[in-house]
């Protein structure tokens, strides 16, 4: 038999030739398939490490897309709330200057007002405990809870806590000095750990007894509530006057002086009526009737004016009336050292004063730093407060506190348009939300700028032409075949053929 004319060595080239010509052609299909010219970056290697700075650039960017996105989204809702907060303090206003213009004393209309007051402060509540991806806005850095609580659902609720007298809402200071804010934020929930931590003396004073520091969250104007105390009589609901240090304060409380006889006075109850008496103020918390108009007809509960005394002037509350004695309400911290309590401010904040600081870009950064303790809101809420507490006909009631409707006002123009040097306005926020909202806007539009650029970039460093890849395809899939018919015709060949 004759042998064939190819050798080894020629079967082994024309081998290798078809297999690199299989692999070649399976390279171009997968570059067709992926619009890539390599899927690693070893076949990359004269532009990989441009390749992978470029990358990393738009990766930096795309980061920043998305923590914007999430600010966008919490600046936008931030925004909403500015505008509806301040549309609810303008028709408050109004309301108010529409009270303030008319009769103050008319129960009808003191009690719309102070309605329309706390209806108002509840909607601030729910706007500023608004939520945005899982995080409360408006409290500072503590954003796992609703940051604003008035205590209260109900204006009575309202007005039992803040009796507008012996409680009242957001005082200012007893000197006069000093941020009323201060006192309207402050927070303090404080049991001593259980043990008897606390004197009470009966001037109205509260100390820390050991010494620890324990009241120097509070603040002069500051509402707390007392519970668990030995004596019971010093447990309620108090306004702090004076700050003496960090382990001493002092409270408002609710007192006849004394000290007077044989004065002449007039009582005047809400109803316009007035009893000229001569009375004695011998006994702390009790009128004593000399001579005069009679005082039958007054009742538990019913509010009187004192005028004419030297001391003893001041609106109060009848406890009883016992021939010619009048007993008055009072409110007096009882002697009780090494007394065990808890101590809880009553404010509306319930949040904190920090800020937060988004870095949107490399060089560019913002700071979330408007929460619910914001001057404007604060002042929004003291005037509202100021409004609402207090029964009418009672002591602390509105129409027994005219000069507060004034005093409101005041503070609602600067709360709205009109703020106080040093302070923002709803209309400075509402400005301040649309600077952010814009100066977000031109950062996303930049990191999208850069992210597209960088993108195009990168698809012209690892895209392929498609006409040059076909076109290669076709010319490597005929070299294949031409390949395969090679082979065949070498295997064909025998020398049997030449002889």
């Amino acid at each position: 038999m004759v042998g064939h004319i190819g050798t080894y060595a020629s079967h082994t080239s024309l081998t290798r030739i078809m297999t690199d010509n299989k692999q070649q052609l399976r390279d171009l299909e997968v570059q067709l398939s992926s619009n890539k010219k390599a899927q690693q970056y070893s076949g990359l290697a004269d532009v990989s490490q441009r390749l992978i700075n470029n990358e990393n650039s738009q990766n930096v960017s795309e980061r920043f897309r998305q923590l914007g996105e999430i600010t966008r989204t919490q600046v936008e809702s931030k925004s909403t709330v500015m505008e509806n907060v301040g549309e609810s303090l303008r028709d408050f206003r109004a309301k108010l200057s529409s009270f303030a213009s008319g009769a103050r004393d008319d129960e009808k209309r003191v009690r719309e007002v102070q309605e329309f007051a706390f209806r108002t402060m509840k909607q601030m509540e729910g706007l500023l405990n608004t939520e945005a991806g899982g995080e409360f806005l408006f409290g500072g850095t503590k954003t796992g809870d609703a940051p604003v609580n008035l205590q209260a659902d109900s204006l009575s609720e309202f007005q039992d806590i803040f009796d507008g007298r012996r409680v009242t809402y957001s005082s200012p200071n007893a000197d006069g000095t000093g941020t009323v804010q201060d006192a309207t934020v402050a927070q303090l929930d404080e049991d001593g750990g259980g043990g008897n931590w606390l004197d009470f003396d009966a001037n109205g004073t509260i100390k820390d007894n050991g010494g620890e520091g324990r009241l120097a969250a509070l603040k002069e104007g500051t509402t707390i509530r007392i519970t668990g105390a030995g004596n019971s009589d010093n447990n309620g609901t108090y306004t702090v006057t004076n700050k003496v240090d960090a382990n001493e304060v002092q409270v408002r409380e609710v007192t006849l002086p004394g000290g007077e006889t044989n004065t002449n006075v007039t009582l005047t109850t809400p109803d316009g009526k007035t009893r000229n008496i001569q009375a004695d103020f011998t006994a702390p918390g009790t009128i004593h009737r000399d001579s005069g108009d009679s005082i039958s007809g007054l009742e538990a509960g019913t509010q009187i004016k004192v005028s004419g005394s030297a001391s003893n002037d001041g609106p109060y509350t009848v406890k009883n009336v016992s021939g010619n004695d009048i007993t008055i309400e009072t409110s007096n911290i009882q002697n009780d050292n090494s007394s065990a309590g808890r101590v809880q401010t009553l404010n509306y904040y319930q949040g904190n004063q920090r800020s937060e600081t988004v870095q949107l870009a490399e060089n560019r950064s913002m700071t979330m730093d408007i929460d619910g303790a914001d001057a404007a809101f604060e002042k929004a809420f003291r005037a509202m407060g100021m409004i609402a507490q207090g029964e009418y006909g009672s002591a602390g009631g509105l129409d027994q506190n005219q000069g507060r409707v004034n005093e409101a006002m005041k503070l609602m123009n600067e709360a709205i348009d009109d703020p106080a040097p040093g302070s923002q306005s709803i209309r400075d926020l509402e400005r301040e939300m649309g600077f952010r909202h814009r100066l977000l806007d031109q950062t996303m539009e930049s990191h999208k700028t850069s992210i597209d650029f960088n993108k195009g970039r990168q698809d012209e460093m690892e895209g392929i032409n498609k006409t040059e890849v076909v076109s290669k395809l076709m010319h490597q899939s005929r070299s294949l075949e031409a390949s395969y018919q090679a082979v065949s015709r070498v295997r064909q060949l025998s020398l049997s053929n030449f002889i």
